[in-house]
C-alpha cells in the first residue's frame, strides 16, 4: 500500500484510531462470528464424560498375551503395562464381545459392526496410574445418563473379562499339572512292569535291579509332588481371587460436559475481534488520518488540519521537494487562509509537550506561505528549546533575547534568507526570565513594527501548561496553533491546552498534526549536502550600526520585495 501525495506511511496508531472511529463495523463482524459459532456448536452433538475407576490386584503382574486388534491381525502386548491395558480395552475382540452381549450397538444407532466399534473407540479413553494398578475408564455420550451407563458397562465388562482370563489361566495350569500326573503314573507303571520282567529273567544282575528300584522310588516322589501341585491348582481354580475390581463406579451427578463453553465462546470472541479489525483496517486504512481529524474536530469543536510529515529535513533546504512532503503543508496553508485576521496575522505555534519536531512544522509552514507570495517572518520565541535557526544553517544568536534586553538593535537580529519572502529572527541567548522579556514593552514594540512590514508572523512557543512563556505569547497573537504528534494524540490533553490558551486571553484556532517518518532518503541525482540548505544572508555591511533608523528601512522593503 503506497501512500498518495497528501498522506504519510501508516502505522499501528492509524489502525487504533480507525478501530475507535469505526467500532460499529467491528461490533457487527464480531457478532456475526459469535452467532455462526453458536449455530455450529448447536449442530455438533454435545458429549458428556463420565469416569469409572478399576483397580488391579496388587500381586498381579499380567502375562504376555496375543491381544487381537482387528479380526485378522494380532499383536503381542504386555497386558499388564499401560499400553497393554489400553490395547486390551480398545481391542477388536473385547469391543466386539461387548457389542454382542449388550444392546450397545442399537443405542449407538449404527447398523454396521465396524462403524459401531470405531465409534465406540472414539467414545472411550483409558488412563493408567498408581504403579499401573489403577485404571480410569472414561466414556463419552450425549447425556450424563448414557455416559455413566457406558462407563460402568465398559468397566464391568473389562473386570469380567480380566477375571475370566485369570480363571482360564488357572484352569489351564491345573489341567497341565493333571496331565503331568497322568504322564508320571504311566512312567511309573512302565518302570514297575520292567522291574517285574527283570526279576523273572535269571540273566539280570543284582546291580541292575537296584538301579531300577532307585529310579522307581525317585519317580514315585516326583509323582507325589505333582499330585500336590495339581491339588493346589484345583483349589486355586475353585477359590480364584478376582484380579480386577471396580473401586469407583461412575455416577450420573459427576458426569461433566466435554469441552469448556466459556473457553469456546472466548475463542470465538477473539476470532471475531481479529476478523473485524482486519475488515475495518482493509476497508478504511487509506483514509485513516482524515477520519481521525474529523472525529477529533467533532469532539473538540476545533479545526484539525491533516497530518504533516516530519523527517528532519526542512523544506527550506529542498529545491524540489517531493509532493508527499510538501502537499500536506500546502493544505494547511489553504485552511489557515480561511481564518479571520487583519492585514498581518500573528500566529503563536505551541508545542503539545510530546511533539519534538514543532520547529520543523513551523519552518515548513512558513516556507509554503512564502512560496505563495506572502512576506513571512519566523520568530523563534521558544527559549526552552530553540531550534528554528538549525533549519537555516544560522547561529542562534544574536536574536530575539538580545533585542528584548536592549543589547542589540532590530536590524542586527532579523535576518533575511535566500528563499524569497522569508525572514527569520533566531532566539538569541537564553535569558534568566523569558516570560518577563516576552511581556515587556519592547516585545509590544517589536510586534507593532513587524505588523507594518509582514503579512504573516509565526512565533514558536514551548508547551503552555509547562512554561508561562506560551501564555504570554498567546495573549498577543491573533491566532494560536497547537502542534500535536499524530502518533500520541490525546483529546483530553488538547482540551487542557485549549483551556490554558483561553485563560491567557488567546484563541486556539486549529490543531496541526505532525508525524515523524524518519529521515527521508534522497533520490538519485540529489545530494543531501549543505548545498541544498538555503543559508541566511545577514549582510551587516549594508547598514550602519550606529543608525537606529536603518532597521525600519531594511525591513520596510519586505512587502515590496
Amino acid at each position: 500500500m503506497s501512500p498518495d501525495h497528501n498522506t504519510v506511511r501508516y502505522g499501528w496508531i492509524d489502525c487504533l484510531h480507525l478501530l475507535k472511529s469505526r467500532w460499529p463495523i467491528l461490533f457487527l463482524v464480531c457478532s456475526l462470528v459469535l452467532l455462526l459459532g453458536a449455530a455450529m456448536r448447536s449442530r455438533i452433538p454435545q458429549l458428556f464424560e463420565s469416569t469409572t475407576v478399576v483397580e488391579l490386584a496388587p500381586g498381579w503382574n499380567g502375562l504376555d498375551q496375543k491381544i487381537p486388534q482387528h479380526s485378522s491381525t494380532v499383536r503381542s502386548v504386555q497386558s499388564g503395562g499401560a499400553e497393554g491395558i489400553r490395547a486390551e480395552i480398545e481391542a477388536y475382540v473385547f469391543l466386539n464381545s461387548t457389542l454382542e452381549d449388550t444392546e450397545l450397538q442399537n443405542r449407538l444407532k449404527t447398523e454396521d459392526e465396524a462403524d459401531a466399534i470405531s465409534l465406540l473407540r472414539s467414545r472411550i479413553d483409558v488412563k493408567v496410574g498408581q504403579g499401573k494398578k489403577r485404571i480410569q475408564i472414561l466414556a463419552r455420550d450425549r447425556s450424563p445418563e448414557a455416559a455413566t451407563e457406558l462407563a460402568n458397562l465398559i468397566a464391568s465388562r473389562y473386570v469380567d473379562w480380566k477375571n475370566a482370563q485369570e480363571k482360564a489361566r488357572l484352569a489351564m495350569r491345573a489341567e497341565k499339572f493333571s496331565d503331568e500326573v497322568d504322564l508320571q503314573n504311566k512312567r511309573i507303571s512302565d518302570l514297575e512292569d520292567s522291574l517285574l520282567a527283570l526279576k523273572k529273567e535269571s540273566t539280570a544282575s543284582e546291580e541292575e535291579l537296584k538301579t531300577m528300584r532307585r529310579e522307581l522310588i525317585m519317580e514315585s516322589h516326583l509323582l507325589r509332588s505333582l499330585e500336590a501341585k495339581s491339588q493346589l491348582a484345583m483349589v486355586e481354580v475353585r477359590q480364584a481371587i478376582p484380579v480386577a475390581n471396580v473401586v469407583e463406579a461412575a455416577v450420573e451427578e459427576d458426569a461433566v460436559r466435554e469441552g469448556n463453553p466459556a473457553a469456546f465462546f472466548s475463542g470465538l470472541f477473539l476470532l471475531g475481534i481479529s476478523l473485524g479489525s482486519i475488515v475495518v483496517v482493509l476497508t478504511g486504512i487509506r483514509r485513516a488520518s482524515e477520519k481521525v481529524s474529523r472525529n477529533l474536530s467533532r469532539q473538540l469543536d476545533i479545526p484539525i488540519v491533516e497530518v504533516a510529515p516530519v523527517n528532519g529535513l526542512s523544506l527550506i533546504g529542498q529545491v524540489d521537494p517531493e509532493a508527499r512532503s510538501i502537499e500536506p503543508y500546502r493544505l494547511m496553508r489553504t485552511r489557515i487562509h480561511r481564518l479571520q485576521a487583519p492585514d498581518c496575522m500573528i500566529v503563536t505555534c505551541l508545542a503539545d509537550g510530546k511533539t519534538p519536531d514543532s520547529a520543523e512544522v513551523v519552518t515548513n509552514l512558513a516556507a509554503v506561505f512564502a512560496d505563495g507570495g506572502h512576506t513571512v517572518l519566523i520568530i523563534d520565541s521558544d527559549f526552552r528549546s530553540p531550534r528554528v535557526h538549525c533549519f537555516f544553517e544560522a547561529a542562534s544568536q544574536p536574536g530575539l533575547s538580545d533585542y528584548l534586553m536592549g543589547e542589540m538593535r532590530m536590524e542586527e537580529t532579523v535576518v533575511r534568507t535566500k528563499r524569497p519572502n522569508l525572514w527569520c529572527m533566531p532566539s538569541g541567548p537564553v535569558p534568566r526570565d523569558p516570560c518577563g522579556l516576552l511581556t515587556g514593552r519592547r516585545m509590544d514594540d517589536l510586534l507593532w513594527n513587524m505588523k507594518q512590514r509582514f503579512d504573516y508572523i509565526f512565533m514558536t512557543a514551548p508547551p503552555i501548561r509547562k512554561f508561562s512563556d506560551g501564555s504570554a505569547l498567546a495573549s498577543v497573537s491573533d491566532h494560536v496553533f497547537l502542534i500535536c504528534d499524530y502518533r500520541d494524540l490525546s483529546s483530553s490533553r488538547i482540551r487542557r491546552d485549549r483551556i490554558a490558551v483561553e485563560a491567557s486571553g488567546g484563541i486556539l484556532s486549529t490543531v496541526l498534526l505532525s508525524r515523524s517518518e524518519g529521515r527521508v532518503r534522497q533520490s538519485k541525482g540529489k545530494k543531501a549536502t549543505a548545498e541544498q540548505s538555503v543559508k541566511v544572508d545577514v549582510r551587516p555591511a549594508t547598514i550602519k550600526p550606529e543608525d537606529d533608523d536603518a532597521a525600519p528601512r531594511r525591513i520596510s522593503s519586505a512587502k515590496q520585495d
